[in-house]
């Protein structure tokens, strides 16, 4: 008899990193996208096609980690683990919050361009409809690219902003980037493991 609310507490807790799991593919294309070949078994739906936000506001990590709090004193073995870790990682993204406009998004190293170019590279093609996506997902780099702009005017208002040699060297960086034409060259070199005739790839 004792052991049945605690088992109800345990699935309950099991839904909940379902949850969680699904409003975080759901909310970065990307990521679901890198991670799974069928989303659809995990009831996922895309929501919007892009490169997500600058600020990554999406999410309350505040409201998450009461939440997860509250099933603290409830669980054992790995749900424990799973607790901690989740506990840890909202605690940091609280955290983190409290600086805001503090990260360098041009880091020359790690810049949001350099990113954007890595994850178009990378991109994985399982259909055609991959393909449209794709194109999406290109199209929708003019929003994340305003996005940056503002982000960067705000930070540079709070006191932040990069300094004059980094802004350089960055800038540097993306001209390079921007004179090449790596992005319909890759395109060009992809194998597609599904049927694409050479009239669609060239419309493509």
């Amino acid at each position: 008899c004792s052991s049945q609310p605690q088992e109800n507490k345990k699935v309950s807790f099991h839904q909940y990193l379902r949850q969680i799991f699904i409003e975080d593919m759901e909310n970065d294309y990307l990521t679901m996208h890198s991670s799974l070949i069928h989303p659809e078994k995990y009831d996922i739906k895309v929501k919007k096609i892009s490169f997500g936000n600058i600020d990554d506001k999406n999410i309350d990590y505040k409201k998450r980690l009461k939440t997860l709090e509250s099933y603290k004193d409830s669980l054992s073995g790995s749900d424990k683990t799973y607790y901690k870790i989740l506990h840890r990682t909202y605690e940091d993204q609280v955290k983190m919050d409290e600086y805001e406009y503090m990260d360098n998004i041009c880091d020359p190293n790690n810049s949001f361009t350099e990113n954007m170019a890595t994850s178009l590279l990378e991109f994985r093609f399982d259909n055609e409809n991959d393909i449209k996506n794709y194109i999406k997902l290109i199209e929708s780099g003019i929003d994340y690219c305003k996005q940056a702009v503002a982000y960067l005017k705000k930070q540079s208002e709070e006191g932040y902003f990069m300094s004059s040699r980094v802004s350089s060297e960055y800038l540097q960086s993306l001209n390079k980037l921007m004179t090449s034409s790596w992005l319909v060259s890759s395109f060009n070199k992809r194998t597609f493991s599904f049927s694409l005739s050479d009239e669609k790839k060239e419309k493509y």
